[in-house]
C-alpha cells in the first residue's frame, strides 16, 4: 500500500468504528470534562508516566494524541490540570488508550447518583474523580478515584 492509501484507510476505519485507532504514532482520544454536573473547560496539557518514561502531551481541541510508546507498559499514570487543580490518576490499564472518548467527572460537593457507586464511601468528593471511558461499540466503564485531585481553590457554591 502507498502512504497515501493507508491514510485513506485509517480515516475511513476512524469514520466507520468511530473507535480510536492505533494512527501510526498512538492513539487519538477526545478529552471531555464535567464538573458540579456542567461542561467545562478541559486541561491544555497531559503528562503521561509509561515504563518509567514521562510524556508531556498538548490537548488541542479537547482532542489527546498519545503515542504509541505509552502502550509499551501494561499500565499508566495520568496528570493534568483542570480549574487549577492537579489531577494524578495512577495504573490505569493500557487498554483505555483505545476507548475514544474520556470524560473526566470532578464536583465540589455530591457526585451525580450515576457516578457515586465508583466512589468509595466516606472520600470527600473535592479529592475524589471518575473518568468514563466510552467508544461507540464497546461497553462503557466507569474508574472511581479518592484522592486524585488535589484542590487548590474554593470550592463553587452548590447550585
Amino acid at each position: 500500500m502507498r502512504a497515501h492509501e493507508i491514510i485513506v484507510w485509517l480515516c475511513a476505519a476512524v469514520l466507520t468504528t468511530g473507535a480510536a485507532v492505533a494512527q501510526g504514532p498512538g492513539y487519538a482520544v477526545t478529552l471531555h470534562v464535567i464538573y458540579n454536573g456542567e461542561p467545562a473547560a478541559g486541561p491544555s496539557r497531559v503528562i503521561l508516566t509509561s515504563g518509567g518514561h514521562a510524556t508531556t502531551l498538548p490537548v488541542e481541541q479537547s482532542k489527546l494524541l498519545v503515542p504509541q510508546q505509552a502502550a509499551a507498559a501494561p499500565t499508566f499514570t495520568f496528570q493534568t490540570e483542570i480549574g487549577g487543580d492537579p489531577l494524578t490518576v495512577s495504573d490505569i490499564r493500557t487498554g483505555k488508550l483505545e476507548e475514544s472518548s474520556w470524560t473526566i467527572v470532578l464536583s465540589d460537593h455530591n457526585f451525580p447518583e450515576k457516578y457515586r457507586r465508583v466512589i468509595p464511601r466516606g472520600t470527600n468528593p473535592r479529592s475524589a474523580c471518575v473518568i468514563v471511558f466510552e467508544s461507540p461499540g464497546t461497553e462503557t466503564t466507569l474508574l472511581g478515584v479518592s484522592n486524585c485531585r488535589k484542590p487548590t481553590q474554593k470550592p463553587k457554591p452548590k447550585p
